[in-house]
């Protein structure tokens, strides 16, 4: 039978490992009730421990020990033999740092794996589209704090795999057009790299910026990522794909992404992903070759077009 048909505990076995678990707090606060009883003076319990009509009459078990006293030391050992369970339960904070090594090693082999298997499907989303050669390359994105975020860059071309930023602002670019219109494609750019900035200037993109690009694509388009589960549709990432030749990629191209039964499959990944996304950006700012050169904020917050060093 299925787990969820498993029978639940009986309350008595609850009610013992309840008892397993705190059995110092219980103790603690028995040991302290204990205590206040003993010292008080004027309790029914010292009167007891002098009445002929007491179980032991004026006798005790210990014998010239009164009530008081044997509570008081009852009480006591409750209270120290709780506080030295305390003690062996409750984490050092050594423990708890290694505790927290383990969680963050843990998060960070998910992210990996996550990294590795989101880059396979894209690699088979470009093939599904007709990517095959060396002169493209694709980035997968995800959308936060007014940007986007690089998470996963394929190409055969080791040149064009490299990565600068990690963070694109959301209002420039054929990434910031796919954003706001749902796909977008740039083509036929021009090979003159002084006349191919001002066309990357002229969609939004800064001079500086342009002028560090390290791919000089001719052709680029993208596709918004939306969550369709949600009514309407909530956008949450953008896959780029780009192409030194003027018309490596085409608006062919897009509908060939739309069709692809592998794009279905990386919304569904993106989706179930998401809790990795922050592990998989540190990841990659820590691979940067100059990513002691970005200032603190844009090493954390990372995703964008490469640069120059």
């Amino acid at each position: 039978m299925g787990a969820e048909h498993r029978e639940k505990p009986h309350w008595a076995e609850r009610a013992v490992k309840w008892v397993a678990r705190s059995w110092y707090q219980f103790g603690s606060a028995l040991g302290a009730i204990l205590l206040a009883i003993a010292s008080a003076p004027d309790l029914l319990l010292k009167n007891a421990s002098q009445s002929d009509d007491s179980f032991f009459g004026d006798k005790t078990p210990l014998g010239h020990w009164g009530w008081e006293q044997i509570v008081f030391l009852v009480g006591a050992a409750l209270v120290i033999a709780s506080l030295i369970g305390q003690l062996r339960v409750r984490p050092t904070y050594s423990q708890l740092l290694e505790e927290r090594d383990d969680a963050i090693s843990l998060a960070e082999q998910r992210a990996t794996i996550m990294e590795s298997i989101l880059g396979g499907v894209v690699d088979q989303l470009c093939v599904a589209s007709g990517l095959n050669g060396f002169n493209y390359r694709a980035s997968l994105y995800c959308h936060g704090d007014a940007s986007f975020i690089l998470l996963v860059r394929t190409s055969r071309n080791p040149e064009l795999r490299k990565i600068g930023r990690v963070r694109y602002p959301e209002n420039q670019g054929v990434i910031g057009k796919a954003w706001t219109d749902g796909q977008a494609a740039f083509l036929g750019l021009l090979a003159d790299r002084a006349a191919w900035e001002q066309q990357m200037v002229d969609q939004g993109i800064e001079p500086e910026t342009a002028s560090s690009l390290q791919m000089q694509s001719r052709s680029i388009v993208g596709v918004r990522i939306d969550d369709t589960s949600k009514s309407p549709p909530e956008p949450f990432g953008v896959i780029v794909l780009e192409s030194t030749a003027p018309r490596g990629v085409t608006g062919t191209t897009l509908d060939k992404l739309a069709k692809s039964p592998v794009w279905h499959v990386l919304v569904t990944l993106m989706l179930d992903a998401r809790e990795h996304f922050p592990a998989i950006v540190r990841s990659l700012v820590v691979g940067i070759p100059d990513h002691g050169r970005h200032t603190p904020s844009e090493r954390v917050s990372v995703g964008g077009t490469p640069r120059r060093s």
